[in-house]
């Protein structure tokens, strides 16, 4: 019912958006405003991308920065193998020129042929010399263009964004207070939708998991329900995060400066904040390891009561007479849980020395079989009476020691009425539950005879 009204809470907020839409006033010096008129979705879209084209030509200015990029990359190392190329020439030129000034002072027919063709290759190196060098001073030339455009496009693609920016901050400060308050109000609308969506799904998946008519819910229902309420509490943060972000956008405030405080804010946390931060990690574990979850009874630092929430910070329980505990994690030491997996109804009955032990062990072991076959009792105990014996020989008592396990959370309604039930059947057979009773003796024994007297006569 609850979901209900707040998604028609959300609906409602946005009927009156799309009612403001069709205002129209005159806009004058004073405090006159004009509003055209414009449709709902258009203040979305205004909203979420009022600049699309101013974007789209920044994109394929930097889709072509990538490029050139690319390009050039190939370009040098081109530049790379030319010049290594180069060298390698240069050295085969130095070696043709040993040979030729070698043969050049021999007379023999070889040596004549071996002379041609050592000028004729020596020629061919030196024309290959000067192609490689010519396609080195090309690919110089080129790179330079490259770099410069390269050069180019990063201001302007820069120039861009500084003017994006600038207008988007001066169309959020030149903006009507109506426009601001309307996109505001979506904001906030997107916020609580965002929220409801996903309380509504978390919800259907626990009454999913969740059966159906049963007295206790299982450990894995329980643990969902746990880690449902803290996914709530982080999902509020965000989305409160999410609003305030949104509205100073709306307003034209600059939220960078928010954005870099925050990380000055995480090293303040980070020195004065230990205790919270060894709250939070503390809390982290709890929920991870399922030490306990909602609706458990749990006693923490001498504190006992009912698991009410848990969130990463603190742990909240309430006890029998309605007092709430709020624990900070991090200042849990020891946990005892008293609601995990199954519990026991323990015992420790007294009975007079003058009684028969074994009748009375037998008495008690029937009238446990009486309750568990009982319509209501026998869905809360998991088992059989255990009787576990004499347990000690007191001043004025035999205690006998058993107990009954039953389902968590059920153990003390199971004592309340088993303890019931053996003081009506003691009653009826007549088994003394002693009590503890002290007689009196005043002075000596020729004043107890005056005091007898004096009580005759009265």
């Amino acid at each position: 019912m609850f979901l209900k009204a707040r998604l028609f809470f959300i609906l409602a907020i946005i009927f009156l958006l799309q009612s403001a839409s069709d205002i129209k006033a005159n806009d004058t010096k004073g405090n006159d405003f004009e509003l055209n008129k414009i449709s709902l979705s258009s203040y979305i879209k205004d909203f979420i991308d009022p600049y699309a084209t101013v974007k789209g030509e920044i994109k394929q200015k930097t889709d072509e920065l990538k490029q050139i990029q690319e390009s050039l990359s190939v370009l040098r190392k081109e530049k790379i193998s030319n010049e290594e190329r180069l060298i390698l020439k240069n050295k085969e030129k130095e070696l043709t020129e040993r040979e030729i000034s070698k043969l050049r002072f021999k007379s023999s027919p070889t040596d004549q042929t071996k002379l041609k063709e050592s000028r004729a290759k020596l020629s061919s190196i030196k024309l290959e010399i000067n192609n490689s060098k010519q396609e080195a001073k090309s690919l110089n030339g080129e790179i330079k263009l490259k770099e410069s455009r390269l050069e180019i496009l990063a201001k302007e693609v820069d120039l861009e964004k500084n003017s994006l920016k600038t207008k988007w901050n001066a169309s959020r400060r030149n903006m009507s207070i109506v426009q601001k308050i309307i996109n505001s109000l979506i904001v906030i609308a997107i916020g609580l939708t965002i929220y409801v969506i996903f309380k509504y799904f978390i919800d259907h998946l626990y009454n999913s998991i969740r059966p159906k008519n049963v007295i206790r819910e299982s450990d894995k229902a329980l643990r969902l329900r746990t880690i449902a309420k803290l996914l709530y509490w982080l999902l509020g943060i965000v989305v409160v995060i999410f609003i305030g972000y949104g509205i100073l956008d709306v307003f034209g405030i600059d939220t960078t400066v928010f954005v870099a405080s925050a990380g000055v804010l995480g090293i303040a946390v980070g020195f004065a904040g230990q205790c919270l931060l060894k709250d939070l990690i503390t809390g982290i574990f709890i929920i991870i390891e399922g030490q306990y979850r909602i609706d458990d009874v749990i006693e923490i630092n001498g504190h006992r009561g009912l698991v009410e929430d848990i969130n990463l910070r603190v742990t909240t329980l309430r006890d029998l007479e309605g007092k709430v505990y709020t624990i900070p994690n991090g200042e849990i030491k020891t946990i005892i849980n008293c609601t995990k997996g199954f519990s026991y109804a323990l015992f420790d009955l007294g009975v007079a020395y003058k009684e028969d032990l074994e009748s009375v062990m037998d008495i008690i072991t029937e009238l446990g079989s009486e309750l568990r076959s009982d319509k209501h009792f026998k869905y809360l105990i998991m088992e059989d009476l255990e009787m576990l014996g004499v347990e000690e020989f007191a001043d004025s008592q035999v205690t006998i020691k058993f107990r009954i396990k039953t389902l968590p959370i059920k153990q003390w309604e199971v004592a309340r009425e088993f303890r019931l039930r053996i003081k009506k059947k003691f009653d009826e057979f007549g088994i003394e539950i002693p009590f503890p009773h002290r007689t009196l003796y005043l002075g000596t024994g020729e004043e107890n005879s005056s005091i007898d007297n004096f009580l005759r006569n009265k």
